[in-house]
């Protein structure tokens, strides 16, 4: 039988994105192609057409990309210029950006490191570096892929297809194995926050899913351990928190505090202190762990008396607050020794944020913790919230630039000076203030807070994890125009109120019926116009 050999035509580059990445022929069906549709798929759209004799990756190309004769990365990297160029841009920028206001080893060193001699974690990372470049340099806000070009997608479905071909093959020795399992970790953390920066919170949730799997058994029969694994878990860990802070009705899949310690504490010696940021951000994400836990332990007493509550949750809730008591005295302890630690006795810049980012998480930690078991409608009812209000401001000093007022402030005394001027629209992987931001402006009835945080969302231009600023200030604002709607309707039956009521209240038929949390409500929000939501049924 004659072999065929295929026709000598150009191969067409006009499909869709999703299609190009999936290496299959496209329909070129507007404004969706069918052949994404008819399957289940999202039809990423098209790429807009380049002027004549210029090609796609010239259009998209960085200036200072192009521009650059030396490279910042620490040792010889395999790969094209393009590869090179944007592995530069992530030692640069992108690496400090991910990591958000809280410097980490796995940004800084790990996968960097991982990606000298492991192909399938260079392709992720030059993928992410290649979206962070993408995302960063668009106008407007809000996530979506009509900004992202084609060769970031193609770069990130060919490192998706060498991890699965990694996967695949068989390692015939333990080390190997354990190489394997490591790069495998490294590429799940990059595909979760390639797909969050993405806005795909179902897609970036498997992935996170996939990378805690991976390492359950890698922690139940591995017995080879590097420098580099204590980073990685200390990374799933905060990415489990956000993914739980994120949706409200999952458990966090990671046990950071043992039965034994819930029982008896964390701090032998309360009176210590921190040695670095690290290792204080390290111990607060325990206690959130903690703090999950038990809140998604006792769900059955919400909203019931405290004589309903068992006396062993009452106690474990009494030992977590004197925990969160005893990590804010060692931190004290840490800023006010800091110059023993190179900090030279100030705080200013990205220390100063990071130090500030740490007093955000506390706070708000600690008010979730005082309004449950059993509920306290007080913590975030009341009216006005000046405790509420100090945490908004304390954001608003770690955002935004401030004129007038003195940076080398106690962080637990944050000044509420003007800002001057917005950041650019930035992308970090980590949890920084936007949850704190959104659950106050969620759960505060006092409406000079929900404005402030509402405003500071949508000034940030930021995205963390798999929260986007300008997505949850579009939320609070319609869900404000729903509680608006049907607090007119009550009113015009003679039904008022005596007081202010939190607007997670006001909408807590459309919380219960959407589980997913901030991005199911988000989705349906934006689908259905405000009258139909303004229904009670």
């Amino acid at each position: 039988m004659a072999k065929t050999t295929r026709r000598s035509t150009p191969r067409v580059k006009t499909g869709c994105r999703t299609c190009r990445v999936r290496r299959v022929k496209c329909d070129e069906a507007k404004p969706s192609c069918l052949k994404c549709t008819q399957t289940g798929r999202k039809c990423d759209g098209y790429a807009p057409p380049t002027r004549a004799g210029q090609s796609p990756n010239s259009a998209r190309s960085s200036p200072g990309l192009l521009e650059l004769t030396a490279y910042s990365i620490p040792f010889r990297m395999p790969g094209s210029q393009r590869d090179r160029q944007l592995l530069h841009y992530f030692c640069v920028r992108g690496s400090a950006e991910l990591s958000g206001f809280v410097n980490n080893d796995f940004w800084s060193r790990t996968a960097l490191l991982a990606s000298q001699n492991e192909t399938i974690v260079r392709q992720s990372l030059i993928a992410l570096s290649s979206l962070h470049l993408d995302l960063s340099r668009a106008p407007g806000s809000g996530p979506g892929t009509d900004v992202v070009g084609s060769e970031t997608l193609a770069q990130y479905g060919k490192a998706l297809r060498s991890l699965q071909t990694r996967i695949n093959r068989p390692d015939e020795t333990p080390e190997a194995r354990f190489e394997t399992s490591k790069a495998a970790l490294i590429c799940c953390a990059l595909f979760h926050c390639f797909e969050s920066a993405m806005g795909e919170s179902e897609a970036a949730m498997r992935h996170l899913s996939n990378g805690l799997h991976l390492l359950a058994e890698h922690d139940k029969h591995q017995t080879i351990e590097d420098e580099h694994m204590p980073s990685l878990r200390d990374l799933f860990g905060r990415l489990d928190l956000q993914a739980t802070f994120y949706d409200d009705g999952r458990t966090p899949a990671l046990d950071m505090v043992s039965h034994v310690e819930r029982n008896t504490g964390l701090f032998a010696c309360p009176m210590g202190t921190f040695f670095t940021l690290c290792e204080a951000q390290k111990h607060l994400n325990r206690l959130q762990n903690w703090l999950l836990h038990l809140i998604t332990d006792n769900l059955q007493y919400h909203n019931r008396p405290a004589h309903c509550v068992p006396q062993s949750a009452l106690a474990e809730k009494a030992q977590l607050v004197t925990e969160f008591e005893h990590w804010a005295r060692r931190y004290d302890n840490f800023i006010s020794g800091s110059s023993e630690f190179g900090l030279s006795g100030t705080v200013r810049g990205g220390r100063d944020r990071a130090v500030r980012t740490l007093w955000v998480h506390h706070a708000m930690s600690e008010m979730l913790l005082a309004s449950k078991i059993p509920d306290d409608p007080e913590v975030f009812g009341t009216v006005p919230n000046q405790r509420a209000l100090l945490l908004v401001r304390q954001c608003e000093s770690i955002l935004l630039p401030q004129t007038g007022a003195d940076s080398t402030a106690s962080p637990s005394s944050p000044s509420s000076g003007t800002s001057t001027s917005v950041p650019s629209r930035s992308l970090s992987s980590e949890t920084g203030v936007i949850v704190a931001l959104f659950l106050l402006a969620m759960k505060c009835a006092d409406e000079q807070v929900i404005e402030e945080a509402t405003d500071l969302l949508v000034a940030s231009q930021r995205r963390e994890g798999l929260y986007d600023a300008v997505t949850m200030a579009t939320l609070v604002q319609q869900l404000k125009r729903v509680r608006n709607r049907r607090k007119q309707g009550l009113e015009e039956v003679g039904l008022g109120f005596g007081g202010e009521i939190p607007l997670e209240d006001w909408v807590e038929d459309l919380i219960e019926k959407n589980p997913g949390g901030a991005g199911d409500l988000a989705s349906l929000v934006g689908e259905l116009p405000v009258r139909c939501l303004g229904e009670r049924t």
